[in-house]
């Protein structure tokens, strides 16, 4: 370790000592541990309503996805229905 602060030899060994006395503290120092926290009650209801906001969202839209497939299946078995009856008509 060097100081070249000053410029008579004396001066520059105590500002050495100096440094190495605070790099010393620094490390004999312990850091804090960190305090572990629990997420607060409040903080957990709006995760669930976020998740139950969310869930209904997305049960809504399958519900709907699955009626709109069923009126198109209905519409077209009723459709291949007519038409099958009209060709049987037509062939009688």
């Amino acid at each position: 370790m060097t100081s070249q602060k000053f410029r008579d030899q004396g001066r520059n060994f105590d500002d050495c000592m100096e440094k190495l006395r605070l790099m010393i503290v620094a490390v004999v120092a312990a850091p804090t541990p960190r305090r572990e926290t629990k997420p607060s009650r409040a903080m957990k209801e709006r995760r669930v309503e976020a998740k139950r906001e969310t869930s209904v969202k997305n049960s809504s839209a399958n519900a709907q996805a699955w009626m709109t497939s069923l009126d198109f299946h209905v519409t077209l078995s009723t459709n291949i229905g007519f038409l099958t009856a009209t060709l049987i008509r037509r062939l009688v």
